[in-house]
């Protein structure tokens, strides 16, 4: 049962940052002059990415009671 946790974590987050990547390009409209570069919207999808992860590991931590 770990080992298809990890894969579905892992899964969940690929989710999460390819998401974060179409929000900032297609729904907030922002091209390359706000962003001040070229593809520059991968850069951004992965720091939200990296904040999703961590705020969802801490709750399913604190909610396994680990």
């Amino acid at each position: 049962m770990g080992d298809l946790a990890i894969f579905a974590f892992i899964g969940l987050g690929l989710i999460f940052y390819i998401l974060s990547i179409v929000v900032v390009k297609f729904c907030l409209k922002y091209g390359e002059a706000e962003l001040k570069g070229k593809n520059r919207y991968v850069t951004l999808g992965g720091g939200a990415f990296i904040v999703v992860w961590v705020m969802v590991a801490i709750l399913l931590n604190t909610l396994s009671g680990g």
